[in-house]
């Protein structure tokens, strides 16, 4: 689905996207179309013995990450638990508005759903899906582990793996690049087990993440095994909470906003100050507007506005924070509603609220012909695809 909040630059609206103020979707074809499947066209969680939901790629406690160098929404190992197990790299390009599969599974590497015992390294010894000896991730409950790397890829760290019973998986803890060309990785281990959701701050070049007791950095340009520092003051209480939050990164304030929800179910707005070293958790507002029990919704910082723009998962209600004064608006936009995505009781949005920096020429994307993008006087909000028929 997508919001397009402004004016198209050109004078009429392109092919499949929706006029200004209007929901629409956008995608050509279906993530099912992409997905691996082997020649008798099961899914690598079928085959497996996990729930075989094609939806639970996009629904079951999984976010994502807006990729703006590559103009691509990046999901990448996605499912966890009993809900998948393909551990692949898909994507939705704005460009073609297709969905693709970038790296598939890798099927041998992974254990059945009936095993209850025994080490799972994932490492390719027979070459199999790529150099000899290499590691990959396994599948996972992603939550909010996955940001963008400009010039990389996907960050993609911690959450609940696939098969949690008894087994143990060894890549869960470890941190992870999605490319285009496929997996990089592991690389230093991400301070805990726990699930975290992640932002990526673009003035100090580093992926910024909570996870249930930490604020944490990781630097992807310092040398391997020295790249993750704890940031805060130490002073936040353990709280599992934590993992039912969306985050952003707001430069122009310098500072890491959370949003989510208390033990209560109440929705909560978080900062860490960045300029403070070591930062602290300042809980800016409890008791926001928007629907009690919104599990890590949509959320952004407007690169216009500067203001925090919230959806809280489902609906075509978008609410608009204005950090400074703390009051709240709301943007109803028109045309197909988006609905309440499966399982938004307890499963949310994460990183699937991303805005799109628009081209700032009308010219058609390349591989897109007959199709144009909006001015760079405009921007555009985009929710994650949430159900197949989308």
């Amino acid at each position: 689905m997508l919001l397009f909040l402004g004016e198209w630059a050109g004078a009429q609206t392109p092919p499949l996207l929706p006029a200004a103020g209007q929901w629409g979707i956008v995608s050509c074809n279906t993530l099912q179309d992409v997905l691996w499947r082997d020649g008798t066209g099961l899914t690598v969680t079928w085959l497996k013995g996990g729930v075989a939901d094609d939806e639970n790629y996009f629904i079951a406690w999984n976010g994502g990450t807006y990729h703006p160098e590559q103009r691509k929404f990046i999901y990448a190992a996605q499912g966890g638990d009993s809900n998948g197990a393909d551990n692949g790299i898909y994507a939705f390009d704005f460009a073609s508005c297709l969905h693709s599969r970038i790296f598939g599974p890798t099927v041998n590497l992974i254990p059945d759903a009936e095993v209850n015992s025994g080490t799972w390294p994932y490492v390719d010894t027979a070459g199999i899906y790529g150099p000899a000896g290499k590691a990959y991730p396994q599948a996972r409950e992603t939550y909010g582990g996955e940001c963008a790397i400009p010039g990389v890829g996907a960050w993609v760290s911690g959450g609940v793996p696939w098969h949690v019973y008894e087994i143990i998986q060894t890549s869960i803890q470890s941190i992870w690049y999605a490319t285009p060309t496929g997996w990089q990785g592991p690389f230093d281990a991400n301070g805990s087990w726990y699930e975290n959701w992640c932002v990526w701050d673009s003035i100090q070049n580093r992926v910024v993440y909570q996870d249930y007791s930490r604020l944490r950095a990781y630097y992807p340009s310092a040398p391997v095994g020295s790249r993750v520092f704890a940031i805060d003051d130490g002073q936040q209480p353990l709280n599992s909470y934590n993992r039912f939050f969306s985050g952003c990164f707001d430069a122009t304030r310098n500072r890491v906003v959370g949003v989510g929800i208390d033990e209560a179910g109440t929705p909560v707005v978080d900062v860490f100050d960045l300029v403070r070293a070591p930062t602290a958790r300042v809980r800016l507002l409890t008791g926001a507007p928007w629907p009690a029990w919104s599990v890590a919704p949509g959320l952004i910082c407007d690169p216009v506005s500067g203001k925090y723009v919230v959806w809280p998962n489902g609906g075509r209600v978008l609410y608009v924070l204005n950090p400074e004064t703390l009051t709240v608006a709301t943007i109803v936009g028109g045309g197909v509603d988006p609905g309440t995505p499966p399982y938004a009781a307890g499963s949310g949005t994460w990183g699937g609220l991303p805005t799109i920096r628009p081209r700032t020429s009308t010219s058609s994307p390349r591989g897109s012909p007959g199709r144009c993008w909006p001015s760079s006087r405009t921007r555009v909000v985009v929710a994650v695809p949430r159900r197949r028929t989308l």
